[in-house]
């Protein structure tokens, strides 16, 4: 879990902070201009984008939160949607344990703070992210109401994720 891996992945996504932590970018989509400050829940590094009900985004592999930069300008007129740098990537921290319980045990505790305190949410997540989504959906049933795998390559039988 490199802290830098995620912020190098897709460099022309990527965009400076300023001192206030506000990302500027204009998406693959056109002329949207995502200019919004960064929030820290916990360990988590998010950015949130409209209103309504909370949608949380999971990206793939070894990237960041601008993997959805193309979705979210459609997304937030319909959900508030909340885009996460896992924790080892983007500007997220470096997680406290590789072990894979542990790693979500931690991504889900902020994810529940970050909507709310048995705020019920929706996630999706694509490859990676997807069998991040389906972990801590396990592990808050009474907050998740939905759940969204895009390309998502699956968990093994028997996974205790």
């Amino acid at each position: 879990y490199g802290q830098e891996a995620g912020r190098h992945c897709c460099p022309s996504l990527h965009a400076s902070s300023d001192d206030q932590g506000t990302d500027s970018r204009v998406s693959a989509s056109g002329p949207f201009v995502l200019a919004t400050p960064s929030e820290r829940v916990g360990s988590l590094t998010l950015r949130k984008f409209g209103s309504g009900r909370p949608l949380v985004l999971f990206y793939g592999g070894a990237g960041s939160w601008p993997h959805w930069v193309a979705n979210v300008e459609g997304l937030a007129r319909i959900f508030e949607v909340i885009a996460v740098d896992l924790l080892g990537y983007g500007d997220s921290a470096a997680p406290i344990s590789e072990e894979p319980e542990l790693y979500v045990d931690a991504v889900a505790t902020d994810i529940a703070r970050a909507v709310g305190a048995g705020m019920p949410f929706a996630l999706a997540g694509f490859s990676f992210g997807g069998a991040v989504a389906a972990a801590v959906a396990r592990r808050l049933p009474g907050q998740v109401r939905g759940i969204e795998p895009v390309a998502n390559s699956g968990i093994e039988n028997g996974s205790t994720l």
